[in-house]
């Protein structure tokens, strides 16, 4: 298992022939899409971001997979002659209740060229503290272990919710401090008694949203 930088997560899909990001279709014609960046990443529960599409020539969109979305009248462009536009756009997803991670495309046409902006949206909240640890076999699997030592009686989470969600604990000797948050980021802490066992023990801390998507963080107490 090995720690992955999160935008090259894409780069193990095959996607259809297109460049990514930006392109020129005649010397002084430009398309491109910002940000720019090799992936695109959403989190399971997050249903909606915002990218800007930059052209000097008319423009058409498109969408490589039905859990993205656009409104009606951002899937085309006007750009007057010898101007440009630079136009922010949202785009929507669904949430992904798939327990696999899923990959899509915003494609823009202009004046023969076609450009790509790939999107990749996980299975997994948004979680910032543990850091996560991401394998990749036939597909992206990810964990979150906090470990603290025998005597620590505190353990620091840091997450990103789009919506309201809550935080519980299966073990009697750790519990969260607050078990009920808002959409937004979040640092929070979990209480958790010495550990006088002799042997390493595990709390499964379950982080859940509204809707129903949840992550397990892995908090693992040594016996020294």
């Amino acid at each position: 298992m090995k720690k992955l930088v999160r935008f090259l997560m894409c780069g193990i899909v095959a996607f259809v022939a297109v460049s990514c990001d930006v392109g020129r279709s005649e010397e002084n014609d430009i398309v491109a899409i910002y940000p720019l960046m090799d992936c695109h990443v959403i989190y399971a529960d997050q249903t909606v971001d915002t990218v800007t599409i930059y052209s000097t020539r008319d423009w058409d969109a498109s969408l490589s997979a039905s859990w993205i979305s656009m409104d009606a009248w951002d899937m085309h462009g006007k750009v007057a002659a010898n101007a440009y536009d630079a136009k922010k756009v949202p785009v929507y997803f669904t949430e992904n209740e798939t327990n696999a991670v899923r990959y899509g495309a915003l494609q823009i046409d202009s004046n023969g060229k076609t450009i790509g902006h790939r999107f990749m949206q996980t299975y997994w909240l948004n979680i910032e503290k543990p850091e996560g640890m991401y394998i990749n076999d036939e597909t992206i699997k990810a964990t979150f272990t906090e470990v603290i030592k025998k005597d620590e009686t505190k353990a620091t989470l840091a997450f990103t919710l789009y919506t309201n969600g809550t935080l519980s604990s299966d073990a009697a000797w750790a519990n969260p401090d607050s078990t009920s948050f808002d959409a937004g980021y979040t640092e929070t802490s979990v209480t958790c008694e010495t550990n006088e066992t002799g042997l390493l023990r595990t709390a499964n801390l379950t982080l859940k949203t509204a809707s129903g998507i949840s992550t397990v963080i892995k908090l693992q107490q040594t016996p020294d």
